[in-house]
């Protein structure tokens, strides 16, 4: 499988709940460390338990009881295959939080990993702009079948994408690295420009005018393609609508109603504790470059909003119970819409489709 244009994953995250959890689900998020890639060792696991972050577990739903060993044993394989460490953090019905770890934040001081650390948290950043721009559908001051022109957003064909498509990935917009309709090196072009200047702090409007004169892979509403872009923009609309920056947003409405202490947007602010390093994976390159060793704002900024946030495990459990266990984010209506089945004849023109992408509405 070809490697992303380079993947900023100063730590990976896998969130493994659906947007389709009832009331019953479980919530669980593993945090990779991806400092440098080492030689096979023999990791070092923690376990530890922290109290409940929600309500109480339903008294008519049977107890779970996470496999520990088998968890460990997970965790323990990501490292010998090259992590430097991993966190896993599991919440089940709402329960109490079980933290594991395994391997080293970094491996140049053998540090182990902790439960606390802080590590960046990729495209789990959409989750956050998509509840931000639906709770301004709830607000009314945002419709979700209205093109974006409406909130004054200079891009092409602005006309014709509504907030609806950006928050499913339907818009037909490209990827900034994506290889295709005519841009067949863009993926290295993106990643040439990221490392020409790896000290560049990119605004959302750089990042946007990069892309604007790239054709739609599809028109909108019409098929489904991963795209950091769609994210982007959505932010730019949240900007326009609110007049503040989404980062500002974030935090009012967001960060600190749900007490998220943990999470900061590492483009534009300084996180309270120092996220754990990464790696660069570069393209069409088997070199793997620590993040520690220079700085890397280009890439971090690069992926904007799409990207940029970090947290700790627990803080990600919390948001997921809030978001999608307990619905208390958005409310019970807005958070049970659901995007229409596209028409039969639409594909995918990528693996990715909306994994991972902002929310389903």
């Amino acid at each position: 499988m070809r490697r992303r244009t380079v993947a900023p994953f100063l730590g990976i995250v896998l969130a493994l709940a659906a947007s389709s959890c009832s009331s019953d689900s479980g919530t669980a998020a593993s945090t990779l460390g991806s400092t440098a890639v080492r030689p096979a060792t023999t990791p070092t696991t923690a376990a530890t338990t922290v109290a409940p972050t929600t309500v109480a577990a339903s008294t008519t739903t049977a107890p779970f009881v996470l496999p520990e060993a088998e968890s460990k044993t997970l965790l323990d394989q990501l490292v010998t295959a090259g992590a430097p460490g991993a966190i896993m953090a599991v919440s089940v019905h709402g329960g109490p939080t079980t933290l594991l770890t395994s391997g080293v934040s970094d491996p140049r001081t053998k540090t182990p990993m902790t439960a606390t650390d802080v590590m960046p948290i990729a495209s789990l950043s959409k989750t956050f702009v998509g509840a931000l721009a639906l709770l301004l559908v709830k607000d009314g001051k945002i419709a979700l079948d209205k093109p974006i022109s409406a909130y004054h957003v200079d891009f092409p064909r602005a006309n014709l994408i509504t907030t609806r498509e950006l928050l499913s990935h339907t818009s037909g917009l490209a990827q900034t690295g994506g290889n295709s309709h005519g841009y067949p090196h863009a993926s290295l072009d993106w990643q040439n420009k990221l490392l020409s200047d790896l000290q560049h702090h990119f605004t959302i409007d750089e990042v946007l005018a990069y892309v604007r004169n790239r054709p739609l892979l599809f028109a909108p509403g019409t098929s489904t393609s991963y795209s950091n872009i769609n994210t982007i923009l959505l932010a730019k609309v949240i900007e326009n609508v609110t007049g503040q920056t989404w980062t500002a947003a974030l935090h009012d409405r967001l960060l600190t109603p749900l007490h998220l202490s943990s999470i900061f947007d590492a483009a534009n602010e300084v996180p309270a504790v120092e996220p754990v390093p990464g790696l660069f994976v570069l393209e069409g390159n088997p070199t793997v470059l620590n993040t520690a060793d220079f700085g890397h704002m280009s890439t971090v900024s690069g992926a904007g909003p799409a990207g940029s946030l970090v947290s700790t495990s627990a803080d990600l459990i919390t948001w997921g119970n809030a978001l999608l266990r307990d619905k208390t984010v958005l409310g019970p209506e807005l958070s049970a819409a659901r995007v229409p089945p596209l028409p039969h004849r639409a594909r995918r023109t990528d693996r990715a489709g909306s994994v991972g992408g902002a929310l389903r509405a």
